[in-house]
């Protein structure tokens, strides 16, 4: 536990773990140190379940403002419908899109630089647009963010590093 390393927004950050004088265990991120305040008695599943919902929490804030960001930029008249952000645990995908307006990101994917995460928003929030991969969907990535394939690109080379959470 103590000096385990996990990444956050490509950064590796140590993990410290306090044990005592909390009646919930949580965790928060202190400079370049991961920490979570456990506590007495708290094992391995509690403290693993603290970190998850930081990250989620993370998520929501971080996809949250990147997904207002981009609707502002595409346009608001082009998503019809109204836009609820939250984080899952996907094993393989990195986001998905549902017809309703459904935007999920995988926990996991807070572990990529913040270009890709930025990316990946952009990814989702277009397909609320073109529900597809087709040339408007390229288009429209292209017209937003002009390095999109590149990102792309990094994004997946990445995968295997992320594959944990």
């Amino acid at each position: 536990m103590d000096g385990d390393r996990f990444l956050v927004f490509g950064e590796e950050k140590i993990l410290k773990v306090q044990r005592g004088g909390v009646a919930t265990t949580t965790c928060e991120l202190v400079e370049d140190t991961l920490v979570v305040h456990a506590r007495n008695g708290a094992k391995g599943g509690a403290i693993g379940k603290a970190i998850t919902l930081w990250y989620v929490e993370l998520g929501n804030q971080v996809y949250g403002e990147l997904v207002e960001k981009w609707i502002s930029r595409i346009g608001q008249a082009e998503v019809s419908r109204p836009v609820v952000v939250s984080m899952a645990s996907y094993p393989k995908r990195m986001g998905s899109c549902s017809q309703k307006g459904d935007l999920r990101f995988a926990i996991r994917s807070l572990m990529l630089p913040l270009p890709l995460v930025d990316y990946l928003a952009l990814h989702e929030v277009a397909h609320l647009v073109h529900f597809n991969h087709g040339d408007a969907f390229k288009r429209m990535l292209g017209e937003c963010m002009p390095d999109w394939k590149h990102r792309q690109h990094e994004m997946s080379s990445l995968r295997i590093r992320t594959a944990h959470i």
